[in-house]
């Protein structure tokens, strides 16, 4: 049973996904003795969706080591980021 002062703008889903970027390409031409020219990785989205439809900031969850603004090139205004090794939130 929910209590009474619960209301709709109170309530949230929250979702969490991964999406693929980065390069790719089928040929890369680069200078010979280049050892990493792309490189693709999983981003996980965290997005919060209230019951009348509002939402707050999507968080990007990049898996690196440390995060740098850059990475958010691309993305929503409103979007925040973070860096985790293992690319997952915890």
């Amino acid at each position: 049973m929910l209590a009474h002062n619960i209301t709709a703008k109170k309530m949230c889903n929250q979702e969490e996904t991964g999406n693929t970027c980065g390069q790719i390409s089928p040929k890369i031409i680069c200078a010979k003795g280049i050892k990493q020219v792309g490189k693709m990785w999983n981003v996980t989205i965290i997005v919060d969706v209230n019951a009348v439809g509002s939402h707050v900031r999507q968080v990007l969850i990049f898996p690196r080591e440390h995060f740098k603004i850059n990475m958010l090139s691309g993305a929503s205004t409103v979007s925040i980021g973070g860096a985790n090794p293992t690319g997952w939130s915890n």
